[in-house]
């Protein structure tokens, strides 16, 4: 999707906001009310899904074109034990849609590194099969 989804402070906190592209001066919506940070598009274009202020996973299904509309927010699950960040991309969704890749806190630990495996069960069958 086209469509931009930043996030601005005007009201006093952070909300998440809509604006089209590449006229992004045209119009401006409002889609979060309760704070708002680190929003993502689902691949589909159909979700806008973002943190919200209390701390969980939210969900809102838009619906794009000439005009911009949204649907009610769904809350998907907390966040409480996962890491977020004021900047840069701390997590996302994958092309299906079907899940977030998200780093979780673990009391007692410091991460010194994240091992990402690309084409896992590829890999897997590949091994398997020796």
């Amino acid at each position: 999707m086209a469509e931009g989804s930043p996030v601005s402070n005007t009201t006093g906190r952070p909300e998440v906001y809509k604006r089209p592209l590449p006229e992004v001066n045209s119009a401006v919506w409002q889609v979060s009310t309760a704070g708002a940070s680190e929003p993502r598009w689902a691949h589909s274009g159909r979700e806008l899904l973002f943190h919200t202020e209390a701390r969980e996973l939210a969900s809102v299904p838009v619906t794009a074109g000439d005009a911009f509309a949204w649907g009610e927010l769904q809350r998907l699950f907390s966040l409480e034990n996962y890491r977020s960040a004021d900047t840069g991309r701390m997590w996302d969704v994958t092309p299906g849609d079907h899940r977030f890749l998200k780093l979780r806190i673990v009391p007692g630990e410091v991460p010194t590194e994240l091992i990402v495996v690309e084409n896992f069960f590829e890999e897997l069958q590949a091994k398997v099969k020796r």
